[in-house]
Protein backbone atom coordinates (compact mmCIF):
# COMPACT_ATOMS: atom_id res chain seq x y z
CA UNK A 1 0.00 0.00 0.00
CA UNK A 2 1.28 3.41 -0.67
CA UNK A 3 1.35 6.78 1.23
CA UNK A 4 -1.62 7.95 -0.96
CA UNK A 5 -3.72 4.97 -0.39
CA UNK A 6 -3.20 4.78 2.51
CA UNK A 7 -4.37 8.78 3.34
CA UNK A 8 -7.58 7.85 0.83
CA UNK A 9 -8.76 5.72 3.89
CA UNK A 10 -7.49 8.00 6.72
CA UNK A 11 -9.48 10.72 4.86
CA UNK A 12 -12.94 8.72 5.05
CA UNK A 13 -12.02 6.94 8.45
CA UNK A 14 -12.02 11.23 9.77
CA UNK A 15 -14.99 12.34 7.88
CA UNK A 16 -17.22 9.18 8.66
CA UNK A 17 -15.98 7.35 11.70
CA UNK A 18 -14.74 10.65 13.45
CA UNK A 19 -17.64 13.22 12.07
CA UNK A 20 -14.67 16.04 11.31
CA UNK A 21 -15.72 19.06 9.56
CA UNK A 22 -14.87 18.30 5.71
CA UNK A 23 -12.60 21.51 5.36
CA UNK A 24 -10.97 20.34 8.81
CA UNK A 25 -9.77 16.84 7.34
CA UNK A 26 -9.50 18.46 3.76
CA UNK A 27 -6.10 20.91 5.77
CA UNK A 28 -5.18 17.54 7.84
CA UNK A 29 -4.97 16.13 4.49
CA UNK A 30 -3.17 18.69 2.46
CA UNK A 31 -0.43 19.06 5.43
CA UNK A 32 0.19 14.98 5.34
CA UNK A 33 0.53 15.39 2.01
CA UNK A 34 3.53 18.16 2.52
CA UNK A 35 5.20 15.58 4.34
CA UNK A 36 4.64 12.40 2.82
CA UNK A 37 5.53 10.67 -0.48
CA UNK A 38 2.26 9.60 -2.09
CA UNK A 39 3.62 7.30 -4.68
CA UNK A 40 6.40 5.49 -2.12
CA UNK A 41 5.17 2.43 -0.40
CA UNK A 42 4.51 2.70 3.25
CA UNK A 43 7.21 0.37 4.15
CA UNK A 44 10.04 2.29 2.45
CA UNK A 45 9.88 5.32 4.70
CA UNK A 46 12.01 4.48 7.78
CA UNK A 47 12.74 6.94 10.74
CA UNK A 48 15.78 8.16 9.17
CA UNK A 49 13.38 9.61 6.38
CA UNK A 50 10.58 10.73 8.56
CA UNK A 51 13.49 12.86 10.27
CA UNK A 52 15.59 14.20 7.35
CA UNK A 53 11.74 15.25 6.22
CA UNK A 54 10.99 17.67 9.41
CA UNK A 55 14.31 18.63 9.43
CA UNK A 56 13.35 20.38 5.80
CA UNK A 57 9.95 21.25 7.29
CA UNK A 58 11.58 23.33 10.22
CA UNK A 59 13.93 25.27 7.66
CA UNK A 60 10.65 25.94 5.25
CA UNK A 61 8.27 27.06 7.80
CA UNK A 62 7.66 28.57 11.24
CA UNK A 63 7.65 26.88 14.61
CA UNK A 64 4.03 26.76 15.23
CA UNK A 65 3.95 25.49 11.75
CA UNK A 66 5.48 22.52 11.66
CA UNK A 67 5.13 21.40 14.96
CA UNK A 68 1.70 21.22 14.30
CA UNK A 69 2.40 19.42 11.33
CA UNK A 70 4.38 16.91 12.64
CA UNK A 71 1.40 16.36 15.23
CA UNK A 72 -0.35 15.24 12.61
CA UNK A 73 2.08 13.10 11.24
CA UNK A 74 2.24 11.57 14.36
CA UNK A 75 -1.12 10.85 14.49
CA UNK A 76 -1.73 9.43 11.28
CA UNK A 77 1.61 7.25 11.74
CA UNK A 78 -0.60 5.44 14.95
CA UNK A 79 -3.58 5.36 13.03
CA UNK A 80 -1.50 2.98 10.60
CA UNK A 81 -0.28 1.22 13.59
CA UNK A 82 -3.19 0.37 15.32
CA UNK A 83 -4.75 -3.02 16.03
CA UNK A 84 -7.72 -2.79 13.23
CA UNK A 85 -5.41 -2.16 10.51
CA UNK A 86 -1.07 -3.08 11.51
CA UNK A 87 -0.29 -1.33 8.19
CA UNK A 88 2.78 -0.66 9.40
CA UNK A 89 4.65 -2.30 12.45
CA UNK A 90 5.72 0.98 14.29
CA UNK A 91 5.38 4.22 13.44
CA UNK A 92 8.47 6.31 11.38
CA UNK A 93 7.02 9.63 13.06
CA UNK A 94 7.06 8.25 16.41
CA UNK A 95 9.98 9.35 17.87
CA UNK A 96 11.05 12.45 16.25
CA UNK A 97 11.56 15.19 18.78
CA UNK A 98 9.62 18.98 18.30
CA UNK A 99 12.23 21.55 17.35
CA UNK A 100 12.12 25.49 18.36
CA UNK A 101 9.38 27.18 20.61
CA UNK A 102 5.77 27.99 20.00
CA UNK A 103 3.92 31.55 20.03
CA UNK A 104 2.79 30.67 23.77
CA UNK A 105 0.93 33.92 23.88
CA UNK A 106 -1.94 32.99 21.69
CA UNK A 107 -3.96 35.81 20.07
CA UNK A 108 -4.56 38.91 21.57
CA UNK A 109 -7.50 39.21 24.19
CA UNK A 110 -9.41 42.25 25.46
CA UNK A 111 -9.11 42.80 28.98
CA UNK A 112 -12.06 43.28 31.45
CA UNK A 113 -12.64 46.88 30.99
CA UNK A 114 -11.79 46.64 27.39
CA UNK A 115 -14.37 43.78 27.00
CA UNK A 116 -17.10 46.52 29.11
CA UNK A 117 -15.93 49.63 26.81
CA UNK A 118 -15.91 46.99 22.93
CA UNK A 119 -19.43 46.12 24.44
CA UNK A 120 -20.76 49.46 24.90
CA UNK A 121 -19.37 50.88 21.88
CA UNK A 122 -20.36 47.87 19.67
CA UNK A 123 -23.95 48.21 21.19
CA UNK A 124 -24.48 52.11 20.08
CA UNK A 125 -23.20 50.92 17.25
CA UNK A 126 -25.82 48.66 16.26
CA UNK A 127 -28.61 50.47 17.46
CA UNK A 128 -27.82 53.01 14.77
CA UNK A 129 -27.96 49.83 12.45
CA UNK A 130 -24.62 48.61 12.00
CA UNK A 131 -24.99 45.18 11.35
CA UNK A 132 -20.97 44.54 11.62
CA UNK A 133 -20.81 46.00 15.06
CA UNK A 134 -23.93 43.53 16.05
CA UNK A 135 -21.87 40.77 14.49
CA UNK A 136 -19.08 42.01 16.63
CA UNK A 137 -20.81 42.14 20.08
CA UNK A 138 -21.92 38.22 18.81
CA UNK A 139 -18.66 37.13 18.86
CA UNK A 140 -17.61 38.16 22.21
CA UNK A 141 -20.48 37.83 24.21
CA UNK A 142 -21.57 34.34 22.73
CA UNK A 143 -17.75 33.56 21.08
CA UNK A 144 -19.14 32.19 18.33
CA UNK A 145 -16.38 30.76 15.50
CA UNK A 146 -16.29 33.73 12.63
CA UNK A 147 -17.42 31.08 10.11
CA UNK A 148 -20.28 30.34 12.73
CA UNK A 149 -20.85 33.50 13.01
CA UNK A 150 -21.43 34.18 9.06
CA UNK A 151 -23.06 31.25 8.53
CA UNK A 152 -26.32 31.73 11.04
CA UNK A 153 -29.26 32.25 9.08
CA UNK A 154 -32.72 34.32 10.53
CA UNK A 155 -34.21 31.02 11.92
CA UNK A 156 -30.87 30.54 13.99
CA UNK A 157 -32.00 33.22 16.16
CA UNK A 158 -34.96 31.72 17.90
CA UNK A 159 -37.10 33.69 20.90
CA UNK A 160 -38.97 30.97 23.27
CA UNK A 161 -42.50 31.91 24.67
CA UNK A 162 -41.51 32.94 27.75
CA UNK A 163 -39.30 35.51 26.50
CA UNK A 164 -35.88 34.33 26.19
CA UNK A 165 -33.70 34.27 22.98
CA UNK A 166 -31.49 31.68 22.06
CA UNK A 167 -28.61 31.27 18.94
CA UNK A 168 -28.36 28.12 17.05
CA UNK A 169 -25.28 27.29 16.35
CA UNK A 170 -24.30 24.70 13.67
CA UNK A 171 -27.99 24.18 13.30
CA UNK A 172 -27.99 23.31 9.82
CA UNK A 173 -24.26 22.69 8.58
CA UNK A 174 -21.83 21.17 9.73
CA UNK A 175 -19.33 22.06 12.58
CA UNK A 176 -15.98 21.50 13.09
CA UNK A 177 -16.65 19.03 15.83
CA UNK A 178 -20.01 17.20 16.53
CA UNK A 179 -19.98 19.64 19.66
CA UNK A 180 -20.19 22.50 17.40
CA UNK A 181 -24.15 22.23 17.16
CA UNK A 182 -25.68 23.99 20.13
CA UNK A 183 -27.68 26.61 21.44
CA UNK A 184 -26.99 29.31 23.46
CA UNK A 185 -28.77 31.49 25.45
CA UNK A 186 -28.25 35.44 24.78
CA UNK A 187 -28.80 36.42 28.42
CA UNK A 188 -27.97 40.09 28.00
CA UNK A 189 -31.18 41.78 26.90
CA UNK A 190 -29.79 44.34 24.82
CA UNK A 191 -28.35 41.94 22.22
CA UNK A 192 -31.42 39.99 22.60
CA UNK A 193 -32.83 42.96 21.28
CA UNK A 194 -31.04 43.55 18.41
CA UNK A 195 -30.61 40.17 16.89
CA UNK A 196 -34.53 40.13 17.10
CA UNK A 197 -34.48 43.29 15.19
CA UNK A 198 -32.31 42.18 12.34
CA UNK A 199 -34.40 39.51 11.50
CA UNK A 200 -37.72 41.12 11.64
CA UNK A 201 -39.73 40.84 8.38
CA UNK A 202 -36.62 38.48 6.86
CA UNK A 203 -37.41 35.34 5.23
CA UNK A 204 -36.44 32.07 8.01
CA UNK A 205 -33.65 31.09 5.42
CA UNK A 206 -31.81 34.19 4.60
CA UNK A 207 -28.39 34.45 5.92
CA UNK A 208 -28.42 36.85 9.00
CA UNK A 209 -25.45 39.26 8.15
CA UNK A 210 -26.31 38.87 4.37
CA UNK A 211 -24.04 39.83 1.28
CA UNK A 212 -24.95 40.80 -2.51
CA UNK A 213 -22.53 38.53 -3.48
CA UNK A 214 -22.38 34.92 -5.05
CA UNK A 215 -21.98 33.35 -1.92
CA UNK A 216 -24.81 35.34 -0.11
CA UNK A 217 -23.45 36.07 2.81
CA UNK A 218 -20.08 37.97 4.30
CA UNK A 219 -16.80 36.90 3.86
CA UNK A 220 -14.49 36.75 7.00
CA UNK A 221 -12.33 39.60 5.86
CA UNK A 222 -15.88 41.57 6.70
CA UNK A 223 -15.71 40.53 10.40
CA UNK A 224 -12.15 41.37 11.16
CA UNK A 225 -12.45 44.57 9.57
CA UNK A 226 -15.59 45.25 11.42
CA UNK A 227 -14.04 43.81 14.55
CA UNK A 228 -10.92 46.41 14.33
CA UNK A 229 -13.38 49.00 13.49
CA UNK A 230 -15.04 48.87 16.93
CA UNK A 231 -12.04 48.39 18.71
CA UNK A 232 -10.95 51.66 17.11
CA UNK A 233 -14.26 53.53 18.09
CA UNK A 234 -13.87 51.78 21.38
CA UNK A 235 -10.44 52.86 22.05
CA UNK A 236 -8.75 49.45 23.45
CA UNK A 237 -6.57 46.82 22.05
CA UNK A 238 -7.44 45.80 18.29
CA UNK A 239 -7.93 41.93 18.61
CA UNK A 240 -9.11 39.40 15.86
CA UNK A 241 -12.83 37.98 16.24
CA UNK A 242 -10.56 34.23 17.37
CA UNK A 243 -9.38 37.01 19.69
CA UNK A 244 -12.92 38.20 21.02
CA UNK A 245 -13.67 33.96 21.38
CA UNK A 246 -10.56 34.38 23.60
CA UNK A 247 -11.98 36.66 25.25
CA UNK A 248 -15.08 35.35 26.26
CA UNK A 249 -13.87 32.36 27.34
CA UNK A 250 -10.91 33.51 29.78
CA UNK A 251 -13.53 36.57 31.07
CA UNK A 252 -16.04 33.60 32.12
CA UNK A 253 -13.99 31.45 33.42
CA UNK A 254 -12.16 33.85 35.39
CA UNK A 255 -15.45 35.06 36.70
CA UNK A 256 -16.15 31.81 38.00
CA UNK A 257 -18.62 30.50 35.20
CA UNK A 258 -18.59 26.62 34.95
CA UNK A 259 -15.83 25.56 32.66
CA UNK A 260 -17.78 22.39 31.37
CA UNK A 261 -20.86 25.17 30.78
CA UNK A 262 -18.13 27.47 28.97
CA UNK A 263 -16.61 24.48 27.01
CA UNK A 264 -20.17 23.19 25.51
CA UNK A 265 -21.27 27.18 24.83
CA UNK A 266 -18.08 27.42 22.88
CA UNK A 267 -18.52 24.24 21.35
CA UNK A 268 -15.57 22.56 22.39
CA UNK A 269 -15.58 18.86 21.94
CA UNK A 270 -13.96 18.66 25.73
CA UNK A 271 -13.22 21.16 28.51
Amino acid sequence: MTFGEALDHYERYLKVDRGNKPRSVSNTISRLKKWLPVDEPLSAFTAGKAERRYEERTDQVKADTHRNELAKVKTFGRWLCHKKRQWLPSSPFEEIEPIGSRNTHGKLQLRPGEADRFLVTGMEMADKGDEGALAAVLTLILGPRSDEVLSLFCRDIDPTFDGRVFVCVKWVEQGKTRSAKRAVEVKRPELAQALLRQITGRQAEERLFAADSKTGYRSPSWLRKVVRRVCEKAGVTVVCPHGLRGSRATLYVEGGKDLHQVSRDLGHASP
